[in-house]
């Protein structure tokens, strides 16, 4: 249910994503080489995004609901920060902290929605 209500949110990401791909297609003479890459890094974030899914999906049980969201949580940002190519640019002590600061908001978003759901809403998750 999780993962179908990511891939909902999703959607109109998709299609702003799909729309810009198509506009700067067409307009592909007069844009810049940083424009001309956009395109090509939507695609693939959104490939990324899908493969992660598909892996959440398939370890969701196995690892149980806070590892596997912690992980699905910290590679999503890692991978979307990489291939935007925001990630390149920044200095070694800074690529450093940003992945420590990663690994902590990905744990604690876990932690959170976790409690949320078996001690509010009462609905068990795998352990």
């Amino acid at each position: 249910m999780i993962s179908g209500l990511i891939f909902v949110c999703a959607v109109p990401c998709l299609i702003r994503d799909s729309y810009e791909w198509l506009v700067a297609r067409r307009v592909r003479e007069d844009t810049t080489a940083l424009n001309a890459s956009a395109p090509k890094k939507g695609i693939l974030q959104w490939l990324t995004i899908v493969a992660l899914i598909i892996v959440y999906i398939n370890s969701f049980e196995r690892l149980g609901y806070i590892a596997s969201t912690a992980i699905f949580c910290f590679l999503n940002v890692v991978c979307l920060v990489i291939t935007s190519g925001e990630f390149q640019k920044l200095s070694s002590s800074r690529k450093l902290r940003n992945l420590a600061a990663y690994t902590v908001l990905a744990f604690a978003l876990s932690l959170v929605i976790y409690y949320v759901f078996t001690k509010l809403f009462n609905i068990p998750l795998p352990d």
